[in-house]
């Protein structure tokens, strides 16, 4: 299940959609692809994501591809064993009108205390820094 927030702002409207999504394990398990389709307003949609850990930073990462652009994310980040979210920081770029670019911070949070699945967030800053939620999924299993 996937949430959007169509107003882009704190509070906003979330537009639910739902479709099949899978997690695969990558090269002798070192990796996780995950991979979902979606419909949104009669506009398919769907993303491709590979999280893992470095070692060498110890430090999770994410490079994720979507249906909606033709663009990628890299985040990076940590895993909090107490609250068991793994929460990713990465800079994301607009192109403006004029044809500069507008670097916009943002998180991804995966939720792994859930039994039954996981839940992730993506978060944009508002214009007063204040983070909001911008997507948010759940992933259960079959």
């Amino acid at each position: 299940t996937m949430k959007m927030n169509m107003e882009m702002k704190p509070g906003g409207s979330m537009v639910e959609s739902k479709g099949p999504g899978s997690a695969k394990a990558l090269l002798g398990n070192r990796f996780v692809m995950f991979e979902t389709e979606t419909e949104m307003m009669g506009m398919k949609g769907g993303a491709i994501q590979i999280m893992g850990y470095d070692r060498r930073f110890n430090k999770y990462f994410l490079f994720g591809i979507d249906f909606m652009g033709t663009y990628y994310i890299i985040s990076e980040g940590t895993y909090d064993k107490e609250t068991k979210i793994i929460t990713l920081d990465g800079t994301d770029e607009w192109p403006m009108k004029d044809g500069t670019t507008m670097k916009m911070p943002f998180k991804m949070q995966f939720f792994m205390d859930k039994p039954e699945g996981y839940v992730f967030k993506v978060l944009f800053p508002d214009q007063d820094g204040t983070m909001y939620t911008m997507v948010e999924g759940t992933a259960t299993p079959r």
